[in-house]
């Protein structure tokens, strides 16, 4: 039976073979018989490799630390004994890769969404069994949950134990936003920015009153570093004044794995990263996001940013997605 199962197997498998003296001393032999030797890893090693999504050119293979890895928090503090996340968003991408890892490494409660698309009865319907209540997901999925709240009053209910809504990933229109706080009252919506190559957000709003400030992705984390740049000119900018956001910190990438061009382009040597993103930064230290700054559209001499268009046209009770191209 085993020959002719074997036969059955694709060609290029390794042979384990489970009578061989080799395996049985692993059943058998003393726990010591079994001792490696620890591997020796500095912080500065390569911990993990992971792509840029290639929004304004073809993706980049991104080498992240153990630093890096290290000193990227998802939540601050100790996680609360009864906290349940649930991720929505794939582990290959940055997001889903860093919001996986505290509950890791805490044993905590991790629920993953595993369907090839967001399914929101699927999503909900967890929410309620798990008893999640820190949800984590992308705006589109965000906009059909709230599609789902508003064709069927029942569907908040079956989110009752949920908290916080993690948002990320792309832009999120504060009509979105005010749509969710309606059907949802009880649970605030935590948004967060970064980048693959500052191993995802080192900005982040933290509790209630931070998410009320709609449009606002919050405030640097602990040992990040951020400047507004004139693009024109290389000047930094005042607050409330948007330029280009250039960061710096521990959570910055070691650079992209056999592109050295590509790293001096958007990583100089102080360390400074170029985000490649028009933000600016209040005299309260809140980011906001206003667009790529490839995607800007110069009309007559005017900057437009398509983001601001597009939460204009949302604010229309006739329209529920936008997009601008010019």
């Amino acid at each position: 039976a085993v020959s002719s199962a074997a036969g059955k197997l694709p060609p290029g498998l390794s042979a384990v073979l489970l009578d061989s003296p080799r395996f049985l001393s692993f059943l058998h032999g003393p726990g010591d018989a079994l001792a490696m030797d620890a591997a020796v890893i500095y912080q500065s090693d390569p911990a993990a490799i992971l792509y840029s999504s290639g929004t304004t050119g073809s993706a980049k293979a991104v080498v992240l630390t153990h630093r890096n890895l290290m000193t990227t928090r998802v939540l601050p503090g100790p996680a609360p004994p009864d906290e349940v996340l649930m991720l929505t968003v794939p582990l290959f991408h940055v997001y889903g890769f860093v919001f996986c890892l505290r509950p890791v490494m805490a044993a905590q409660t991790l629920v993953l969404h595993t369907a090839r698309r967001f399914d929101t009865r699927a999503v909900l319907a967890a929410v309620g069994r798990f008893r999640v209540t820190r949800l984590a997901l992308a705006p589109p999925a965000l906009l059909a949950i709230v599609r789902a709240a508003e064709d069927d009053k029942s569907v908040a209910a079956s989110a009752a134990t949920l908290q916080v809504v993690l948002c990320g990933g792309a832009a999120l229109s504060p009509e979105l936003i005010r749509r969710f706080s309606h059907k949802f009252p009880h649970v605030f919506v935590s948004q967060g920015y970064g980048l693959t190559e500052t191993t995802a957000g080192f900005c982040r709003s933290i509790g209630v009153e931070e998410s009320r400030r709609i449009g606002s992705v919050g405030r640097l984390s602990p040992g990040a570093e951020a400047k507004i740049i004139d693009p024109g000119t290389g000047d930094a900018l005042p607050p409330g004044v948007p330029g280009e956001l250039w960061v710096r910190g521990p959570f910055v990438m070691e650079g992209y794995l056999g592109d050295k061009e590509s790293t001096s382009e958007i990583l100089d040597s102080e360390g400074w990263l170029r985000t490649g993103d028009v933000c600016l930064i209040d005299k309260d230290g809140f980011l906001s996001v206003v667009d790529r700054l490839k995607e800007i559209i110069k009309y007559k001499g005017y900057q437009v940013a398509p983001t601001e268009l597009e939460d204009l046209l949302q604010t229309h009770p006739g329209i529920d997605e936008a997009a601008v191209v010019g």
